[in-house]
């Protein structure tokens, strides 16, 4: 219930009233001992924002590009940042196996110097699938940015005739920024292996068509060959985390 001193709300569910206003940070003889802002995240990719709704932080922009203003009274975050996925490959011929995409490269800053400026965003695109017999191999992800911090995009699977020259996924967890996810698996009775986890899940190895992975995550193979059809899944998009307390 709210707190009131002579009738006036001064607390109320968490949040603090001076003069009738929500300040955003109150300081005590130059100590801060309230920010409004408090813990939160938030996370970008291609065509994508969520984030704890408590966080305050503003996100703008669309497709690839953002900009992000931290909260007011947050000083510090931590981000990880992910280039885009690898795509998935194709068998080229019968005794082959088909690699799924590599998850895009990692830079994690932590306790990230910030201010009220925006900070731009760029989002590397994940690789596209194999899709044909003069294309078996998946192609490479492309960077992503936060301010001047690149990650690397991740390199597209290949069809080798030895298992491990690329990724050869098989749904093993991987633990990355305080988080698990998933490589995705080899598709029952074929050759064809999932992508390498990222920010989000490796994508499965397919019959027909590999899976696409998710926020930075590598592309699942194709068992498909020669003239047959059949696709790489894409690499999953480039992601931003950002997270602050």
């Amino acid at each position: 219930m709210p707190l009131k001193v002579n009738g006036t709300t001064i607390a109320d569910g968490g949040e603090i009233y001076l003069n009738g206003n929500k300040p955003t940070v109150i300081t005590v003889n130059g100590v801060q001992v309230w920010d409004s802002a408090g813990a939160g995240w938030v996370r970008v990719s291609k065509d994508w924002i969520d984030g704890s709704p408590e966080g305050r932080a503003t996100v703008t922009g669309s497709g690839n590009n953002f900009t992000f203003t931290p909260p007011a009274g947050v000083t510090h975050v931590n981000v990880c940042i992910m280039g885009g996925g690898g795509g998935g490959s194709r068998r080229h011929y019968s005794g082959q196996f088909a690699g799924g995409g590599m998850s895009g490269a990692l830079n994690f800053q932590l306790d990230m110097l910030v201010d009220e400026n925006p900070i731009t965003i760029s989002i590397g695109e994940g690789g596209l699938g194999a899709f044909d017999v003069s294309h078996i191999n998946g192609y490479n992800g492309i960077s992503t940015w936060f301010r001047e911090f690149e990650a690397l995009g991740g390199v597209g699977g290949e069809s080798r005739t030895t298992v491990g020259f690329w990724y050869y996924g098989i749904g093993l967890p991987r633990s990355i920024c305080n988080m698990t996810t998933y490589d995705g698996i080899l598709a029952p009775g074929t050759f064809a292996y999932g992508g390498q986890a990222g920010l989000g899940n490796g994508g499965a190895g397919g019959f027909y068509n590999g899976f696409p992975g998710a926020f930075g995550g590598g592309g699942g193979a194709t068992d498909q060959q020669d003239s047959n059809p059949g696709m790489g899944g894409q690499g999953g998009h480039g992601v931003v985390m950002i997270s602050w307390s």
